[in-house]
């Protein structure tokens, strides 16, 4: 999450927190339902099946998010799996791209089957400000003042393009799927396709 603070007024990007979440818990319901057993990554929980698991991931993700000494890392934590297991991660995925490469690889290493979910605030594509606009991360990453932001959109945007094509191409050779979600935009597109692409892999390794 960034706040943004342009001039007088002070705008707060949606917290993409909590459309992760929600992504998360409508697709662990999902996969219950089809009697799939699903966790937390890296909360010790056994994976289990049900509604019961659904309540149990709800319960962790509510906790996590509340406790203000919970440290809440931008990459996902590296924990041993199964093999044949699959992995789904929710980020924003703006983390240096060689970063991201060590984790997939870690997972990938393993035989985990795995996809990516990038979930982006359109003031992040869209770098909608004009003037003075200071950043400030709110994650520890301090502050950065443009004076101009029009003059640097453009090369924000190829930037930003960048990252995206960069994750696509760390996740082709491993053959993990990678999702790309606005926070303006209905959460059962990409749900959908996510859960389609789990459906496939899923027929792979029955074939």
């Amino acid at each position: 999450m960034i706040h943004v603070t342009n001039g007088d007024c002070a705008v707060q990007v949606l917290q993409k927190a909590v459309r992760g979440e929600l992504l998360v818990l409508a697709l662990a319901s999902l996969l219950t339902d089809a009697s799939e057993r699903v966790t937390v990554l890296g909360s010790g929980m056994r994976p289990t099946s049900g509604r019961v698991a659904v309540r149990r991931i709800a319960e962790t993700l509510f906790e996590e998010t509340r406790d203000p000494a919970h440290q809440h890392p931008s990459l996902p934590p590296l924990v041993p799996l199964p093999a044949h297991g699959t992995v789904v991660l929710v980020s924003d995925w703006l983390d240096p791209l060689e970063k991201i490469e060590q984790m997939l690889r870690h997972y990938a290493s393993g035989g985990v089957r795995g996809h990516l979910v990038q979930v982006l605030d359109p003031a992040e594509e869209d770098l909608p400000f004009d003037g003075h606009v200071k950043f400030e991360g709110l994650e520890a990453e301090g502050q950065h003042t443009i004076r101009r932001v029009e003059s640097v959109r453009t090369a924000y945007g190829a930037r930003l393009a960048a990252q995206k094509e960069g994750l696509r191409r760390l996740a082709q050779p491993a053959d993990w799927t990678v999702h790309l979600h606005r926070t303006d935009r209905p959460p059962q597109t990409v749900l959908l396709s996510l859960y389609l692409a789990m459906a496939d892999l899923r027929r792979l390794n029955a074939a």
